[in-house]
Protein backbone atom coordinates (compact mmCIF):
# COMPACT_ATOMS: atom_id res chain seq x y z
CA UNK A 1 0.00 0.00 0.00
CA UNK A 2 2.75 2.66 0.96
CA UNK A 3 4.77 1.71 -1.89
CA UNK A 4 1.45 1.97 -4.20
CA UNK A 5 1.12 5.88 -2.96
CA UNK A 6 4.58 6.71 -3.09
CA UNK A 7 4.20 5.82 -6.57
CA UNK A 8 1.57 7.87 -6.90
CA UNK A 9 2.79 10.65 -5.29
CA UNK A 10 6.09 10.73 -7.61
CA UNK A 11 3.65 10.56 -10.50
CA UNK A 12 1.71 13.61 -9.20
CA UNK A 13 5.26 15.57 -8.72
CA UNK A 14 6.50 14.36 -12.51
CA UNK A 15 3.60 16.21 -14.24
CA UNK A 16 3.06 19.40 -12.21
CA UNK A 17 7.28 19.80 -12.65
CA UNK A 18 6.13 18.63 -16.69
CA UNK A 19 3.64 21.33 -16.66
CA UNK A 20 5.22 23.91 -14.92
CA UNK A 21 8.02 23.61 -17.35
CA UNK A 22 5.80 24.00 -20.40
CA UNK A 23 4.49 27.34 -18.56
CA UNK A 24 8.45 28.62 -19.15
CA UNK A 25 8.06 28.22 -22.65
CA UNK A 26 7.14 31.57 -23.71
CA UNK A 27 8.25 30.96 -27.55
CA UNK A 28 7.59 28.31 -30.00
CA UNK A 29 9.76 28.07 -33.05
CA UNK A 30 9.61 25.34 -36.13
CA UNK A 31 12.05 25.10 -39.03
CA UNK A 32 10.08 24.72 -42.61
CA UNK A 33 11.85 21.56 -44.75
CA UNK A 34 10.73 20.31 -47.92
CA UNK A 35 9.66 16.44 -46.23
CA UNK A 36 6.86 17.75 -43.92
CA UNK A 37 8.37 16.42 -40.92
CA UNK A 38 7.90 19.42 -38.67
CA UNK A 39 9.27 19.65 -35.00
CA UNK A 40 7.92 22.56 -33.07
CA UNK A 41 10.37 23.55 -30.44
CA UNK A 42 9.60 25.90 -27.20
CA UNK A 43 12.27 28.08 -25.26
CA UNK A 44 12.31 30.65 -22.64
CA UNK A 45 13.42 33.00 -25.21
CA UNK A 46 13.21 33.50 -28.76
CA UNK A 47 16.68 32.39 -29.58
CA UNK A 48 16.38 29.54 -27.62
CA UNK A 49 13.45 28.38 -29.59
CA UNK A 50 14.58 28.74 -32.67
CA UNK A 51 18.30 27.02 -31.42
CA UNK A 52 15.98 24.01 -30.78
CA UNK A 53 13.63 24.30 -33.83
CA UNK A 54 17.30 24.45 -35.75
CA UNK A 55 19.02 21.49 -34.29
CA UNK A 56 15.44 19.42 -34.63
CA UNK A 57 15.14 20.13 -38.31
CA UNK A 58 18.84 19.41 -39.13
CA UNK A 59 18.66 16.03 -37.10
CA UNK A 60 15.52 15.08 -39.21
CA UNK A 61 16.13 16.39 -42.32
CA UNK A 62 18.46 18.18 -45.16
CA UNK A 63 16.29 21.01 -46.41
CA UNK A 64 15.91 23.16 -43.61
CA UNK A 65 14.83 26.97 -44.01
CA UNK A 66 17.56 28.99 -42.94
CA UNK A 67 15.45 30.98 -40.46
CA UNK A 68 12.64 29.13 -38.24
CA UNK A 69 9.21 30.76 -37.82
CA UNK A 70 8.97 31.89 -34.11
CA UNK A 71 5.69 33.33 -32.16
CA UNK A 72 5.26 34.18 -28.54
CA UNK A 73 1.49 33.18 -28.86
CA UNK A 74 1.52 29.89 -28.08
CA UNK A 75 -2.37 29.61 -28.86
CA UNK A 76 -1.27 30.32 -32.24
CA UNK A 77 -1.25 28.00 -35.23
CA UNK A 78 1.56 27.25 -37.67
CA UNK A 79 0.33 26.34 -41.21
CA UNK A 80 2.79 24.54 -43.10
CA UNK A 81 2.24 26.00 -46.78
CA UNK A 82 4.26 24.68 -49.86
CA UNK A 83 4.47 25.95 -53.69
CA UNK A 84 6.00 24.23 -56.63
CA UNK A 85 6.65 26.54 -59.16
CA UNK A 86 9.26 27.53 -60.09
CA UNK A 87 10.54 25.01 -57.20
CA UNK A 88 9.55 23.23 -54.47
CA UNK A 89 9.48 26.05 -51.35
CA UNK A 90 8.13 25.47 -48.36
CA UNK A 91 7.39 28.11 -44.91
CA UNK A 92 5.40 27.82 -41.77
CA UNK A 93 4.25 31.20 -40.63
CA UNK A 94 2.03 31.14 -37.62
CA UNK A 95 -1.44 33.59 -37.06
CA UNK A 96 -4.06 32.87 -34.33
CA UNK A 97 -6.19 30.85 -37.17
CA UNK A 98 -5.25 28.53 -39.59
CA UNK A 99 -7.12 30.97 -42.27
CA UNK A 100 -5.00 34.01 -41.23
CA UNK A 101 -1.49 31.94 -41.18
CA UNK A 102 -2.31 30.81 -44.82
CA UNK A 103 -2.96 34.29 -45.77
CA UNK A 104 0.06 35.46 -44.72
CA UNK A 105 1.81 32.51 -46.57
CA UNK A 106 0.36 32.96 -49.68
CA UNK A 107 1.04 36.95 -49.48
CA UNK A 108 4.76 36.33 -48.55
CA UNK A 109 5.39 33.14 -51.48
CA UNK A 110 3.47 35.52 -54.16
CA UNK A 111 5.99 38.42 -53.28
CA UNK A 112 8.57 36.17 -54.18
CA UNK A 113 7.19 34.97 -57.61
CA UNK A 114 6.04 31.45 -55.95
CA UNK A 115 2.79 29.87 -57.30
CA UNK A 116 0.80 26.37 -57.21
CA UNK A 117 0.74 26.31 -53.48
CA UNK A 118 -1.27 24.90 -50.62
CA UNK A 119 -1.15 24.59 -47.31
CA UNK A 120 -0.25 21.06 -46.09
CA UNK A 121 -0.84 20.58 -42.84
CA UNK A 122 -1.41 23.01 -39.15
CA UNK A 123 0.61 22.60 -35.95
CA UNK A 124 -0.02 23.53 -32.54
CA UNK A 125 2.28 26.41 -31.52
CA UNK A 126 1.09 24.97 -27.98
CA UNK A 127 1.44 20.98 -28.26
CA UNK A 128 3.36 20.74 -31.51
CA UNK A 129 0.54 18.33 -32.68
CA UNK A 130 -0.59 18.31 -36.39
CA UNK A 131 -3.74 19.44 -35.97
Amino acid sequence: MMKALGMIAALVVAFAISASAQEDMKFAAVAANNEGNLLVRWGKTEAEAIERASRACANSSNSCAKEPATTPELDDVFAYYCCTSPKLSCMVPSHETREKAVEVAQRLMKEKGYSSCRARAYYSARTGKRL
